[in-house]
């Protein structure tokens, strides 16, 4: 199991590295990655509360907010669903029934068209915050689209995705990756793996993720992970402050 495992497990020991007879491949290794951006890839699904809560306050108001200049993120709509196979055509059943069917497909149309993160990560929390407010998939559509003015051929191309044959074909993809995620399979969501490494140990750290990222970065610290120290030391310092007026 150790070989399946990243730098952050053994390769920041030199003790266990030599342990597991992995030294030279840890040396290559965190000489290769030094400074390169940490691939952060999350298993989700549109109508889950925990998702929600996930993407709208830890990634939306932490990770992206700080983490940019070193994460690359990788959205998988696609969560807790189960797919069947019947005369050659699937069937997606998920888990907060077809209307989550309807976003999830919504979102990987949209994570597909817009490819750049800067395009559609903005979006995918303007649809997550319309899927709070109960709203159905084509108007959180038409809202999210105007609010973060999205050019108008790309928003046709990704309404006709996601209620055509390449929505369906995007979601048998999203299936592949999140059945075939390793170590681990994904036990609920949100699941998060980092540089396509999935354990049931990284789920733990998911109320404090940002710090595990900076940590997990080899390299110089970004500016970021000092920036997002600083804050959470603000943060403590006033309610201290509160706690003894």
């Amino acid at each position: 199991m150790l070989s399946n495992l990243t730098n952050t497990l053994w390769c920041n020991s030199e003790n266990v590295a030599t342990e597991c007879s992995v030294l030279d491949a840890c040396l290559y290794y965190n000489t290769s990655q030094l400074d390169k951006k940490i691939k952060l890839t999350l298993l989700y699904e549109t109508l889950c509360p925990d998702c929600q809560e996930f993407i709208l306050n830890t990634l939306q108001r932490y990770v992206w907010k700080y983490g940019q200049d070193f994460v690359d993120f990788n959205f998988i709509p696609y969560g807790n669903a189960r797919r069947t196979q019947l005369n050659n055509t699937w069937t997606i059943q998920c888990q907060h029934g077809p209307v989550e069917c309807a976003l999830n497909k919504l979102h990987g149309c949209a994570i597909s068209k817009l490819v750049y993160v800067g395009k559609w990560f903005p979006l995918i929390v303007c649809l997550e915050e319309a899927a709070k407010l109960k709203m159905d998939p084509d108007a959180a559509f038409l809202l999210c689209s105007k609010k973060k003015k999205l050019d108008q051929t790309l928003s046709i191309s990704i309404y006709k995705c996601a209620n055509g044959v390449e929505g369906d074909l995007i979601q048998l993809q999203m299936a592949e990756i999140t059945e075939n995620v390793k170590p681990h399979p994904h036990y609920f969501v949100p699941w998060m793996l980092i540089s396509n490494l999935s354990t049931a140990q990284l789920q733990i750290y998911q109320n404090g993720f940002f710090n595990i990222l900076c940590d997990w970065h080899l390299g110089s610290v970004p500016k970021s992970c000092a920036e997002f120290t600083n804050f959470l030391k603000q943060q403590r310092n006033l309610e201290v402050y509160i706690d003894q007026k």
